[in-house]
């Protein structure tokens, strides 16, 4: 009996003249599957190719494996009719796209399910996007060091300041005055709580739009990410009064 497996659907391409190979998020990593006809309706397969649905699936042992069966688990179709929340979700898979092959991916992908839960209800999606790029930073690497200031080395107990330079400030190295010291606590909090729930906080949307910018500057410097609808984000943000 063929194994069932599970998946998000990241994004799909275009095979043939009938066909799209389908790019898939998995508790093993990253998988491409050939969805065969898939542009053909009488198929079925829509769901299937459908960025951002969560299914079960049963493919063939084939170099190019093709799908045989599938069921949907979750089409998120919440999230996907507000426009914020599907760029945030994009956001996210754009990250999610460029993990590497040795990451813990059953870890990975139990959290993005749950961010995209989050994400499908009434959670703010601005909250969900810093919490999760600020998980992230860990999965690739570039986690600065939380809990000595950079400058003085002391332990640092309360106000914190992350640079797009990798370093942590303790309140008295730094001079930054313009986002409140709360922000560097959520920062912290964000990384190490379990329960999503307990992170998302109701930040003014002035301290969002620094700390998202900030995070954009600092996956730009340490990590090979180009984040494009992360600054298109930003951008409409700081249109916003």
């Amino acid at each position: 009996m063929k194994e069932i497996e599970e998946g998000i659907v990241t994004y799909s391409i275009d095979y043939k003249e009938t066909s799209k190979i389908v790019y898939l998020y998995t508790k093993d990593g990253k998988k491409s599957i050939l969805a065969h006809g898939a542009k053909n309706q009488k198929k079925g397969l829509l769901s299937f190719i459908t960025t951002l649905n969560h299914v079960k699936y049963i493919k063939s042992d084939k170099s190019l494996p093709t799908v045989i069966e599938y069921e949907l688990i979750n089409s998120f179709s919440n999230l996907k009719e507000n426009f914020n929340k599907v760029l945030t979700a994009s956001i996210i898979l754009d990250v999610i796209n460029n993990l590497d092959s040795k990451d813990n991916h059953l870890k990975i992908f139990n959290y993005l399910i749950r961010i995209l839960n989050d994400l499908n209800k009434d959670c703010n999606e601005i909250d969900i996007l810093i919490v999760f790029l600020i998980k992230m930073l860990k999965v690739f690497g570039i986690k600065p060091d939380f809990n000595t200031c950079s400058k003085c080395g002391k332990e640092i107990k309360e106000a914190k300041f992350i640079t797009n330079e990798g370093l942590i400030y303790c309140s008295s190295c730094t001079t930054v005055k313009e986002i409140d010291n709360e922000i560097y606590q959520d920062i912290i909090k964000s990384y190490n709580l379990d329960d999503l729930k307990e992170i998302y906080n109701d930040l003014n949307l002035k301290n969002k739009k620094l700390m998202l910018k900030t995070l954009e500057d600092y996956y730009n410097k340490y990590s090979s990410i180009n984040l494009k609808s992360l600054r298109f984000l930003i951008d409409k943000l700081y249109l916003i009064r």
